[in-house]
């Protein structure tokens, strides 16, 4: 009797092999050859979730930390009403109303105080926390507090604006927020690669799994969500906030996975499809990435304020000037004609002594943070190109020197060697960890060092004063588009 082993002819699938970048296996390498045999097995992979775990307890606390500034304010803002298009969040009402027995008012004309752009010494802006009169010929300067100056501007035509979302950009509660899940993304990539474990042996793919799927559409949906409010922002650059310089990380270290584990796992190797969505993200990250430059260098000193830019973040109210406090020379019309004092030019104030709590906070943290991850992170994607490139170049110069490879193959090859976002994920996740304990321990220390000051723009010609909404709980006291604002964190747009 013929013996058949199956009755299935089908053709049995061949089990795909777990595809890892080169630097992964390097690392496994260097493991293996300088660690216990415990850590060879565990240790990557121990390391990676360790990364992963302190990220998002940190990110948990950054959302807690947002929370409690919102309920932790005694302030009770009522933005319905009319004072809030005067006063904002700020204390301003209460001070201009004291009458300090020292303050020399003068200084408001004075360079002291003046942060005028050359050519034009009528603008003005209060931006600090304590103010020297250098006019003042003694040996030591008097010192002013911001309530004290500002009760020199007691009859100045109090200006009534509504605010635009990009008066409400760039705090530094926001950017570290968004920095961390970057971190956390590409830390846990990296963690897929780096665990040791893993790699042992090249073993057969056991597919994707929902924690990869998790990452994946986040980013894709993230990215999505990106470029909606990037084509919004072009139709009105200084009404909308810009979006965020450092969104397409998460889109490059896709559309690297992509041809890798886990994802290689459900293409073939020759797969139409996976090179497909492979060129698609690709093509997206490089077009990201100039967009993100672009936005970088329009908007550097918003990130380190102050910045005198002079773009209109708030609309004036010009049937409301005629009733509001204070007199000027000027008509409602004139007033709400002036662009610079509907602007923001930030606040300087977050330090006032060396000795004091709230000193470290004057080098902006958390922008600082975004800054190394966007160059670190730009420098990792615009080398591989560069070395492949010079590689090619060399090739043929010199055919006899070089094998035979493709500029695309090259670009392939050192991306794979170097490791891309894999290096540049394991940095984001290193620098964020660093920068979020210090964050951590700093912000709920210092967050009552400001007493609802914030920038006051003023005009001498016109004796009119714009007060500017006070960053004291980096804006999340302000309901005005505070859902959206989160969900923008959220996405890191």
């Amino acid at each position: 009797m013929e013996y058949w082993p199956s009755s299935d002819r089908r053709p049995q699938r061949t089990a795909r092999i777990c595809n890892y970048p080169d630097v992964a296996y390097k690392l496994d390498a260097a493991s293996i050859k300088h660690s216990p045999a415990w850590f060879e097995a565990w240790g990557g992979t121990i390391l990676g979730w360790i990364m992963v775990v302190l990220l998002t307890l940190f990110q948990a606390g950054i959302f807690a930390i947002g929370i409690a500034m919102i309920y932790t304010n005694d302030a009770s803002i009522d933005e319905s009403s009319p004072d809030f298009a005067l006063y904002k969040n700020s204390r301003f009402h209460e001070c201009v109303n004291t009458t300090p027995e020292s303050v020399d008012c003068t200084l408001l004309q004075g360079n002291a105080i003046d942060m005028s752009t050359e050519g034009d010494e009528q603008n003005h802006f209060l931006i600090d926390m304590v103010f020297h009169d250098y006019q003042n010929n003694t040996t030591e300067h008097p010192t002013y507090t911001w309530c004290e100056v500002v009760s020199c501007l007691k009859d100045f035509k109090i200006l009534p604006t509504t605010l635009r979302p990009s008066a409400l950009q760039l705090p530094s509660w926001k950017t570290w927020f968004q920095c961390n899940i970057q971190a956390i993304i590409a830390a846990w990539a990296a963690r897929t690669w780096i665990g040791a474990q893993s790699r042992k042996s090249r073993s057969a793919c056991k597919g994707i799994s929902i924690k990869d799927w998790g990452p994946a559409v986040y980013t894709i949906g993230a990215t999505v969500y990106w470029w909606v409010d990037f084509i919004r922002w072009c139709t009105r650059p200084d009404y909308h906030a810009f979006v965020s310089v450092i969104e397409w990380i998460s889109t490059w270290t896709l559309a690297y996975k992509m041809g890798y584990h886990p994802f290689s796992c459900i293409f073939k190797e020759d797969s139409r499809w996976r090179k497909v969505l492979a060129g698609i993200l690709w093509t997206t990250t490089v077009v990201q990435w100039v967009i993100s430059c672009y936005l970088f260098s329009r908007y550097w000193k918003e990130f380190f304020p102050p910045s005198l830019e002079f773009a209109q973040r708030y609309d004036c109210v010009q049937s409301q000037v005629a009733s509001a406090p204070g007199q000027s020379s000027c008509t409602p019309d004139q007033l709400c004609s002036i662009p610079w004092l509907l602007t923001n030019p930030g606040w300087n104030g977050w330090s006032m002594e060396a000795g004091s709590s709230n000193f470290f906070a004057q080098y902006d943290i958390a922008n600082i943070m975004l800054a190394l991850l966007f160059f670190f992170s730009t420098f990792t994607f615009v080398s591989v190109p560069l070395v492949a490139t010079a590689t090619r170049t060399y090739a043929i110069l010199r055919p006899d020197r070089h094998p035979e490879r493709s500029l695309f193959g090259d670009l392939v090859y050192f991306n794979d060697e170097i490791g891309g976002p894999v290096i540049s994920g394991a940095v984001a996740a290193l620098v964020s960890l660093c920068f979020s304990a210090l964050l951590l321990g700093h912000t709920p220390a210092t967050w009552n060092s400001l007493n609802r000051e914030g920038p006051v723009a003023y005009d001498l010609d016109c004796s009119a004063v714009h007060v500017i909404a006070s960053p004291w709980r980096q804006y999340v006291d302000i309901e005005y588009g505070r859902a959206l604002r989160f969900v923008r964190m959220w996405f890191s747009i």
